[in-house]
C-alpha cells in the first residue's frame, strides 16, 4: 500500500493563486480515498492577515502578554493563530500522538472545584500561566497568582458556592486541544456567588443557569476556561439596570483578548482578598 504523508497548509486569503493551485492538487490526491480515511492534504485560508511575513510570526505566546495590558494584536490575527494552531495540532495528534484523556482531566478539575472545593488541587490541574474568564461578569483571573487567589477566596469557599449546587452536562465536544461543555448549573441562591453574581446578596430563590464552558489544554494541563451564561437575572427578579452585574462591550473584548482586559471589575469583594496568602 502506498504511504501518504498528511499535509496541512495555512494561507492568507490574499494568496489566491497559491490556494487555487494547492486546492487542485489536493482534490487530485483525494480521489479514490475511502471516507474512512482523512484526506491527505488540507488547506485553510484566513482573512485580513499577512502573507509575508507569515502571519503566525506576528504574535507571541500568551506568557509574553502582561495582565491588564491591552494587546496590540489584531483580532483577525489572533483568530488565525488560534485556529491554525488547533488545526495543526489535530493533524499531529491524529498521526503521531500523544493522546490525553481530556474528559477525565476536565472532570477532575471540576471535582476539585465543586466537590472537594480545594483551590491548590484545582490550580494543580492547570498550566503555570492560566486564565479563567466567566462571561459576562468577567470574573476569574489571569496568571497563576491572581487565579489562585480567585479560586481560594472567591470560588471554593462554602460561603461562595451554594451547598446544593449541581452541574448537569447536556452535551460535550472533544477537540484536539479543548473540551466544550454545554451544562446546566442549578442551585438555590443562598450565598453571594462571587463568580456568577458579584455584589448580589442572596435572594433565596432557585436558580438554573444554562452554561457553555470552553476549556483548553496544553498537554495534560488546562490553560484556560471561560463560561457564558444566560437567563440568570430575570430568575432572581433583578430588573433594575443599576443592580445588574453585567459588563458591556468589554465582555466581547475580553473573549478576544483575555490578557488585555482586567478581571473582577464588578467583583466588589475582590479588594478584600488583596495581599492574602494563596498557598
Amino acid at each position: 500500500m502506498k504511504s501518504i504523508c498528511s499535509t496541512i497548509f495555512h494561507l492568507s486569503a490574499k494568496q489566491e493563486a497559491l490556494h487555487a493551485s494547492l486546492q487542485e492538487s489536493a482534490e487530485q490526491k483525494a480521489e479514490g480515498i475511502p471516507t474512512s480515511r482523512h484526506p491527505p492534504v488540507t488547506i485553510h485560508t484566513y482573512p485580513f492577515v499577512s502573507a509575508s511575513p507569515p502571519f503566525p510570526f506576528e504574535a507571541g505566546p500568551p506568557i509574553d502578554h502582561a495582565s491588564g495590558k491591552v494587546s496590540s494584536i489584531a483580532p483577525y490575527l489572533r483568530s488565525a493563530n488560534n485556529l491554525s494552531y488547533t488545526r495543526t495540532l489535530a493533524l499531529l495528534r491524529r498521526e503521531l500522538g500523544p493522546h490525553f484523556p481530556f474528559e477525565k482531566l476536565w472532570e477532575r478539575h471540576t471535582y476539585f472545584e465543586f466537590a472537594e472545593r480545594d483551590a491548590p488541587k484545582t490550580m494543580a490541574t492547570m498550566v503555570s500561566t492560566p486564565y479563567v474568564n466567566h462571561v459576562p461578569t468577567m470574573t476569574g483571573g489571569v496568571g497563576f497568582q491572581d487565579l489562585a487567589r480567585f479560586y481560594k477566596y472567591h470560588f471554593v469557599r462554602e460561603n461562595i458556592t451554594p451547598p446544593d449546587t449541581e452541574l448537569i452536562t447536556i452535551s460535550r465536544t472533544i477537540g484536539a486541544d479543548r473540551v466544550i461543555d454545554e451544562m446546566i448549573f442549578k442551585c438555590t441562591h443562598t450565598t453571594e456567588i462571587d463568580y456568577f453574581l458579584p455584589g448580589i446578596k442572596p435572594t433565596g430563590k432557585p436558580l438554573e443557569i444554562a452554561l457553555v464552558g470552553v476549556v483548553a489544554f496544553r498537554g495534560d494541563k488546562l490553560t484556560f476556561d471561560y463560561w457564558d451564561q444566560a437567563s440568570v437575572l430575570v430568575q432572581l427578579g433583578l430588573l433594575e439596570p443599576g443592580n445588574l452585574p453585567v459588563a458591556g462591550v468589554d465582555v466581547a473584548r475580553k473573549v478576544v483578548d483575555p490578557f488585555g482586559q482586567p478581571s473582577n471589575r464588578l467583583l466588589t469583594r475582590w479588594k478584600e482578598s488583596e495581599g492574602l496568602p494563596v498557598d
